[in-house]
């Protein structure tokens, strides 16, 4: 965490932070990783570049019924954002299931390690291909919320499904109502491929 901390674009007390690794050998106690994560965390919300789109409790709720986690499995979620739905998942099944984060922002990155998770800082896309390359299992559960803007919504649950579920696994998205019910061919060909393979509500 070292250096991501001295490179986090959105946290202005690094000095404390550095001089805090230099005394404790590169490990921050507790209430330091906590004072850490809140001002990061807060630093991020209040960036205007920042789009903050935090998936709703409720929401979550029903989106972990939906995979039927149970102890011992491996779940992903793509594009982690600062980990509400990883959060929501530890509230409710500690650690007996192991949980994998993605995340492009390198700041909602840090955010993410700062709360013990296990994290790929990139490209979803990147991390299929690093995954399926290195030969590693496949995920029992996929839950995500994944970016809306240029059809990636639609992208990352064709990919999540076909290159990192399990076979018998099971995945849960939120995606734009336009990735389905608008009127372009990638609208339908991504509605077939839903109907095909499980369900969806509008």
């Amino acid at each position: 965490l070292r250096g991501e901390i001295s490179n986090a674009r959105h946290l202005t007390d690094k000095t404390f932070i550095q001089k805090k690794f230099n005394e404790t050998n590169g490990t921050l106690t507790g209430e330091e990783r906590k004072q850490v994560l809140a001002q990061l965390m807060q630093a991020v919300r209040d960036d205007p570049r920042f789009e903050h789109y935090p998936t709703p409790s409720h929401v979550i709720d029903g989106l972990i019924d939906f995979v039927n986690l149970e102890k011992g499995q491996y779940v992903l979620e793509p594009s982690a954002g600062e980990g509400y739905i990883a959060d929501a998942i530890r509230a409710r099944f500690g650690k007996t299931v192991q949980i994998k984060c993605v995340e492009f922002d390198r700041d909602l990155a840090l955010v993410l390690r700062l709360k013990g998770y296990d994290v790929y800082h990139g490209k979803f896309e990147d991390y299929a291909r690093f995954h399926a390359k290195t030969g590693k299992k496949r995920f029992d559960a996929v839950v995500m919320n994944p970016p809306f803007s240029g059809g990636l919504d639609r992208a990352h649950v064709t990919l999540a499904y076909a290159d990192m579920l399990k076979a018998g696994g099971r995945l849960a998205a939120i995606t734009s109502a336009n990735s389905i019910d608008g009127g372009e061919a990638e609208a339908y060909e991504f509605k077939d491929f839903i109907e095909q393979n499980g369900d969806y509500r509008l």
